[in-house]
């Protein structure tokens, strides 16, 4: 009998990744900056927040894009841009 053919991967092979953990936070804390933002930015509405916001979403893209992550951000700033624009457009 093969021996290869019939033993079980090891319990490390079938672990979820840890940076999935870590990046669960990560998208928490990136979540409610961004509703922190969002609401600041509707209080106060200046055109040099926006530009600012916009400086930070580029940085971490360029950030994310080196990491691996940008599909996943680029997903996620879609969704919570039409959100803001949804509340923006309701003022």
């Amino acid at each position: 009998m093969n021996t290869m053919m019939s033993a079980t991967p090891p319990r490390s092979e079938n672990a979820p990744a840890p940076w999935r953990d870590v990046w669960r936070w990560v998208d928490a804390a990136l979540g409610a900056a961004s509703l922190a933002w969002a609401i600041w930015q509707y209080r106060h509405a200046t055109a040099a927040g926006w530009i600012a916001l916009n400086a930070v979403w580029s940085a971490l893209l360029l950030v994310s894009a080196a990491l691996g992550w940008s599909s996943r951000i680029l997903a996620w700033t879609r969704r919570r841009s039409r959100i803001v624009a949804l509340a923006f457009s309701l003022h």
